[in-house]
């Protein structure tokens, strides 16, 4: 009866032959290369399959060939589609978390990190790239163009008035973005820029800084969150959260206005209001939550900041676009509301000269309210996801065109 040493032995001596063999062949298939100008093409092979699958190394470089002839050496390829599995290149243009990054390289997708996300690097960088995945920075046509084999551009978040959207549609790149993955996070961030309005935090912790002990707590009035109201102004997934949880939490009074929200279509408790002015009018806070657009640029100017009451408190964790800063900076100055909380500005990073800086009833945050640990995690997966989608040929969860 045969040992089942000597049949592993005869398995092992076998393929180490056939290892050779192919790897003779393969040998002087590179070499024909290189001599050939195909150098480039046969270094890409060697080093995507011996990082990727070093057992079947041999076996696959085969496929490379020299001037487009195929080779096919002892027929074990395993159905390997070179062009999905290592010849797709996806080009990160800031620094993401990992849970990203790695779903991609699960894929067989090689993931680049751009050396700066300023658009003349970019526009090198993105040459050979068959996706972006990208996060706040500018995505303007004249990098998109240099793009020759760009596929599909994944947004790491919701808004996308960073991406020339129509250039991008018109030339074929569709573009994915993440909606579900952090408006928790921006719910509560707003929601702590409302407690630190009411309760006043930084003020009271500078006073106790300069030694002012007892006009910490004498001379800033708080205020109960409880029968107030809350006005938000937008109501898609993050006006809802943060809706649902001051109500639940905090026992507020929610007003809500958006063009197209109707009272039968409002979650229970909610008060839909039929304009912007009267939503304006009757807020203790007013939240705001639209996106970057024509319709909303500089949208909140000084006669609609006007209707505010002078106790009442500006929260934007939206866009900066929406807001006419130098009309903001007016009704602060003339005291017509009690103060504001803004995760963004009118420039990022702001100069230290910015007028808004200069107002102590200005509460900054910088951009940051969709950046808590899990929300950073669930925008660069959803991204990669999107990207993956396209680029497997499906169409994405996501699709913004």
């Amino acid at each position: 009866m045969i040992s089942f040493s000597l049949i592993f032995l005869n398995i092992f001596l076998s393929l180490t032959f056939v290892s050779f063999l192919n790897f003779m062949i393969n040998l002087s298939i590179w070499i024909r290369c290189i001599r050939e100008g195909n150098a480039e093409v046969m270094i890409e092979a060697l080093q995507v399959v011996l990082v990727r699958e070093p057992f079947f190394a041999f076996f696959q470089i085969s496929n490379y060939g020299s001037k487009g002839h195929f080779l096919c050496c002892f027929s074990c390829h395993f159905n390997y589609n070179k062009e999905k599995r290592f010849l797709m290149k996806v080009l990160v243009t800031k620094e993401v978390n990992s849970s990203g990054i790695d779903f991609m390289k699960k894929h067989g997708i090689e993931v680049v990190q751009a050396s700066n996300y300023d658009v003349d690097t970019l526009k090198k960088e993105v040459v050979d790239c068959d996706g972006l995945l990208v996060r706040a920075e500018p995505i303007p046509s004249e990098v998109l163009a240099c793009g020759k084999k760009l596929k599909v551009i994944g947004r790491h978040g919701v808004g996308y008035n960073n991406i020339d959207i129509a250039y991008a549609t018109t030339h074929g790149i569709k573009v994915t973005n993440a909606p579900l993955s952090n408006y928790h996070s921006v719910a509560e961030h707003t929601l702590g820029f409302i407690l630190a309005c009411s309760q006043k935090i930084l003020v009271q912790d500078a006073a106790v800084r300069r030694g002012e002990w007892d006009s910490a707590t004498m001379e800033n009035k708080m205020i109960e969150l409880s029968g107030k109201v809350l006005t938000l102004i937008g109501f898609g997934r993050i006006g809802r959260e943060v809706a649902r949880m001051a109500q639940a939490g905090f026992n507020m009074k929610i007003v809500a206005y958006s063009p197209s929200l109707r009272q039968e279509n409002a979650p229970q408790g909610v008060t839909v209001v039929s304009s912007v002015e009267e939503a304006m009018r009757c807020g203790d806070f007013v939240s705001l939550h639209l996106p970057a657009n024509k319709s909303t640029d500089k949208m909140f100017d000084y006669p609609l900041l006007s209707l505010m009451k002078k106790s009442a408190y500006l929260i934007n964790c939206a866009r900066g676009e929406i807001i006419n800063f130098d009309d903001f900076i007016r009704i602060m100055k003339e005291k017509k509301i009690s103060g504001a909380a803004f995760d963004l500005l009118d420039e990022a990073p702001p100069r230290m000269d910015n007028p808004l800086l200069q107002l102590d009833n200005l509460i900054v945050s910088p951009h940051c309210a969709a950046h808590s640990i899990e929300a950073f995690r669930n925008m660069s997966l959803h991204a990669a996801q999107g990207i993956v989608d396209v680029l497997e040929g499906r169409e994405p969860e996501w699709p913004v065109n």
